[in-house]
């Protein structure tokens, strides 16, 4: 306790009368002295709490704490109901933990292919004057792939000589050119169709390699979701 400096009140009841005693006056109002083990108590408790407070360890997130919002409890009524992960997520202001994949374009997908066509084959397979023909990118139509029908050629007519005359002789040359477009043209398109067959045999290899592997590594996958789930439960 510490020592009381100065003078200490008096209470004016405490004074003797002129009809009382000292010894009654003290027995009826006794001397009270203030109390200063308890305000030193009341302060040392309060620093403590502020210490203690300070002292708390806090969490490194910013965001807001999930435990400030509660779920209201009605007794027997109380009834948990389904709620989406990332629903939850978005309303406490979290970001998802999962991130939905975007579709993938077929055509943008490239398998390793380790095929080197003869230049000599390609430039058979070109349009001359044109891009050169890329097996891997080309595509050809149903009406492309199509089988032709086998067309058994005209028997040849025979013409008296006399009967050549120039129209004759322009005819038959309009024809002999338009048959040999035309040959080019079916030459081309399967020289076009050969070399993007070799390119698409060679893919297909290189898919199924790549499908075995996918597979294999699909079954070490389900080999460990299955010690899991017999472990702790399915999920």
């Amino acid at each position: 306790m510490e020592k009381m400096s100065g003078r200490l009140p008096v209470n004016p009841s405490f004074l003797p009368s002129a009809t009382h005693g000292v010894l009654k006056s003290l027995l009826e109002n006794p001397l009270k002295l203030p109390v200063h083990h308890e305000v030193f108590s009341k302060e040392q408790k309060k620093e403590k709490t502020l210490e203690h407070e300070r002292n708390v360890p806090q969490s490194a997130f910013l965001g807001p704490t999930l435990w400030d919002k509660t779920l209201p409890y009605d007794g027997d009524n109380f009834q948990l109901e389904y709620m989406d992960l990332e629903e939850f997520l978005s309303e406490n202001g979290l970001p998802a933990s999962r991130n939905t994949p975007s579709p993938i374009n077929p055509d943008s997908i490239q398998v390793p292919v380790g095929y080197d066509p003869d230049p000599a084959d390609l430039a058979l397979s070109s349009v001359p004057g044109q891009e050169m023909f890329d097996p891997r990118k080309h595509k050809f139509s149903a009406d492309d792939l199509k089988p032709q029908p086998m067309i058994k050629k005209a028997r040849k007519v025979y013409i008296p000589e006399d009967c050549k005359d120039d129209k004759y002789w322009a005819r038959r040359r309009k024809n002999n050119v338009a048959a040999k477009r035309s040959r080019d043209a079916r030459r081309l398109k399967e020289n076009q169709i050969a070399i993007r067959a070799c390119f698409l045999e060679k893919e297909n290899q290189a898919l199924k390699q790549e499908v075995a592997e996918l597979r294999k590594e699909l079954g070490r996958a389900k080999n460990v979701l299955v010690k899991y789930e017999a472990r702790h439960g399915a999920l």
